[in-house]
């Protein structure tokens, strides 16, 4: 995959994953701590997005940085199959905490399962 052909997916993966979890531009761009305008140019491929948002997206959707940069946008569907939806006003620190959480513990039992 060319550079341009994985920012694209990125660029789609990341519309997918917000609109999967019921989120808006806003309130995904508050979470990462930058204007709307600018979280948009990521969903549209206009601007690279930096490491620490990357990392701090896959938090809020429970899925690997790695994924959202190669993983199909219809593959990518049922790994979030279990993200938390939005209802009322949620705090996305919050949201992203738990999921890392909850990340954290399937790859525990994933690694002792090995043994």
């Amino acid at each position: 995959m060319t550079e341009k052909e994985t920012q694209e997916q990125l660029a789609a993966n990341l519309k997918l994953c917000r609109k999967e979890c019921g989120y808006t531009q806003d309130e995904v761009a508050k979470y990462l701590e930058i204007s709307q305008p600018a979280y948009n140019k990521y969903e549209r491929c206009e601007t690279p997005i930096n490491h620490r948002h990357l990392e701090k997206l896959g938090r809020l959707y429970g899925i690997s940085p790695y994924k959202l940069i190669s993983e199909k946008s219809v593959d990518l569907s049922a790994s979030i199959a279990f993200a938390y939806r939005k209802t009322g006003n949620p705090d996305l620190n919050s949201v992203a905490a738990f999921k890392s959480i909850v990340m954290n513990y399937i790859f525990m039992c994933d690694e002792l399962a090995k043994d």
